[in-house]
């Protein structure tokens, strides 16, 4: 059990670092796509977090702004997301089989000489 606001930040920066370190794409997928989706699965944990955006999505939780990299330590102009914007962010997810499709596309343009294979990834 957490019992004072600095035990409950080292419990979010931990379960962060789980996420994290789960597999390999990790900060790419909750920086460039998927960072709302992050935001919800905070808010699954800490029912109290909040969304804030800039216009990447943070999550705020007791007056401290994360995401998939950590607490934010940087001051930026975060605004809370709201509800008008909720439909476009879920919307947003960038799934497996978007993935697929787009390093599909990208072997094909290698395979036709287009780009170098280096850039595959």
């Amino acid at each position: 059990m957490v019992t004072n606001m600095e035990d409950r930040h080292e419990q979010v920066i931990n379960i962060i670092r789980a996420i994290r370190e789960s597999f390999g794409s990790s900060i790419a997928v909750y920086t460039q796509g998927n960072c709302y989706q992050f935001y919800e699965i905070l808010k699954s944990i800490f029912p109290d977090a909040e969304a804030y955006e800039s216009p990447h999505v943070f999550t705020k939780i007791d007056g401290r702004f994360y995401d998939i990299r950590g607490e934010l330590k940087t001051p930026l102009n975060l605004l809370p997301v709201e509800n008008n914007r909720l439909i476009a962010l879920t919307a947003n997810k960038y799934t497996d089989e978007r993935r697929k499709t787009e390093a599909y596309e990208r072997f094909k343009l290698h395979n036709a000489g287009i780009i170098p294979y280096y850039l595959l990834d």
